[in-house]
């Protein structure tokens, strides 16, 4: 990608009040994504609301979100309390700043963002590191080593797209942020996972690197193969 993107990432030296928007890096709490769910469920509720409710960790079953209201959980009844694994992971935010609005008479601050989470490439075997480098994936995007920002050579997973409150993102140390350019290329190649369309120059990079891809493999796969002849 070094032919398209000659600076992934540039140092962030905004005030942290205008930190939050499109491109910089956070870190921030993400969740996994199980088949199961776990709650916790609701055991006792103390008539006199003088002690706290006892909860008992367990699966989803016919009786969730069928209970009487817990007041002293702010729970409906038709809410539950979720166990949710979650992992602490480099983000870059996606979305800008929402403006107030109102909504049922109430005049409310936007404080949540959409995040795309960075996973780490090093146990990943090199054919994959290759595809994703080559935009193989359309739900993965390529990001290199930095040093400089501590940064290991990893990739976007945007099938792990998470909405997060801005409480619980993390400014990134040393701050930074994508290149305009990075951002620009990130920004089309989700359009693409979440619309199948993109600009026809992103589209024809991609058919080049693929088939680039494929005939290192298959150079790969002949000199095994006469290898092991030999």
């Amino acid at each position: 990608m070094a032919d398209l993107i000659t600076t992934f990432y540039e140092p962030d030296k905004v005030p942290p009040k205008q930190a939050l928007r499109p491109g910089a890096v956070f870190n921030a709490p993400i969740l996994f994504v199980d088949s199961g769910l776990r709650l916790l469920k609701i055991e006792y509720v103390d008539p006199e609301h003088r002690k706290p409710p006892m909860l008992k960790l367990g699966k989803e079953d016919e009786d969730s979100f069928k209970h009487p209201p817990v007041l002293e959980l702010g729970l409906r009844d038709n809410e539950e309390l979720a166990a949710l694994k979650c992992k602490s992971r480099p983000v870059i935010i996606f979305s800008q700043p929402l403006t107030r609005w109102k909504f049922l008479g109430e005049e409310r601050q936007g404080d949540s963002f959409l995040c795309l989470p960075l996973f780490g490439l090093d146990q990943y075997e090199r054919e994959f590191v290759l595809s994703v480098r080559a935009f193989k994936y359309e739900s993965a995007f390529y990001l290199p080593k930095d040093a400089t920002f501590r940064l290991k050579e990893g990739f976007v997973r945007f099938d792990r797209t998470q909405i997060v409150h801005r409480h619980q993102l993390k400014r990134w140390y040393p701050h930074v942020k994508l290149h305009d350019d990075a951002l620009m290329l990130l920004q089309e190649w989700f359009r693409y996972f979440t619309t199948g369309s993109a600009e026809d120059w992103v589209l024809e990079y991609q058919k080049a690197e693929v088939e680039k891809l494929e005939r290192i493999l298959t150079t790969q796969e002949t000199e095994a193969f006469k290898s092991l002849k030999s």
